[in-house]
């Protein structure tokens, strides 16, 4: 990488009554996306300098209209006036104006039969518990798409999902994988890793729960949050999505 940023969130583990770090972002910032950004920054450049350029503009336009220096001088303030008033507006206006969003929340399948050891470590990611996470982040992004992904999606589910996809300006995934689970919820599926890598010119962030060792499936995403199951990591990790948190912890691992 070019550039890598870490930046940490730190909340309350109640497990064990310890303080320790369970949510992790990272951002990224690869060669392609370093090159466009010098690109807007230059086109910026050109846009505002343009109207200064005395061989384009002021020469110019004082032959054609018959202007004289001070009436020039005195059109060029009034542009500037007009430019710093409209700064002030575009601002409220530009936040005003939110991007439309899409939600993917992965969920675990919810096995039935006889109670197992396994099955009692945590549900953390059933339906109806998902369903919940659903609730809350339409609260805070009320204008925002929502959709369930099942954990194994079959084509209709991913098919959904690309359509929701094209029509969104952000992507936010929601993932998890168990670390203690021996059914396939120990990691991430390659239907739904490729279902991320597919969408990295749109995806926002993702927001992984579980195995960290997991995003280096999708590593190259501009941000990633990285928490424990069982805690409010996924809150946090909305929260600091809408500005409202900034990220203090540390990961554990290397990757």
């Amino acid at each position: 990488k070019v550039c890598k940023k870490y930046y940490y969130i730190h909340c309350k583990n109640h497990i064990q009554n310890t303080n320790i770090s369970i949510l992790f972002q990272i951002q990224t910032m690869d060669k392609k996306r370093i090159s466009i950004l010098l690109i807007i920054c230059l086109a910026n450049a050109l846009i505002y300098t343009l109207p200064y350029l005395q061989s384009t503009y002021y020469d110019s336009m004082m032959a054609a209209y018959g202007y004289s220096h001070v009436q020039m001088g005195n059109i060029i303030s009034v542009y500037g006036v007009c430019n710093t008033v409209a700064y002030l507006f575009g601002g409220v206006a530009a936040d005003a104006i939110d991007t439309k969003k899409l939600f993917v929340l992965l969920y675990e399948e919810n096995y039935t039969g006889a109670p197992s050891k396994e099955l009692q470590t945590g549900n953390w990611f059933f339906k109806e518990l998902v369903e919940e996470k659903q609730k809350m982040i339409q609260a805070e992004f009320p204008d925002a798409e929502i959709m369930l992904l099942h954990e194994f999606p079959n084509q209709g589910e991913l098919t959904r999902t690309c359509h929701a996809r094209a029509k969104a300006d952000e992507v936010i995934f929601f993932t998890f994988c168990r670390r203690s689970s021996y059914l396939a919820s120990d990691s991430i599926t390659e239907r739904v890793k490729n279902l991320i890598v597919s969408s990295m010119d749109k995806i926002a962030a993702v927001v992984h729960m579980g195995n960290p060792y997991e995003i280096k499936k999708f590593i190259d995403a501009p941000r990633i949050f990285v928490g424990v199951t069982g805690s409010d990591c996924e809150k946090y990790a909305v929260k600091a999505l809408k500005g409202e948190f900034v990220p203090t912890g540390k990961l554990p691992v290397d990757l």
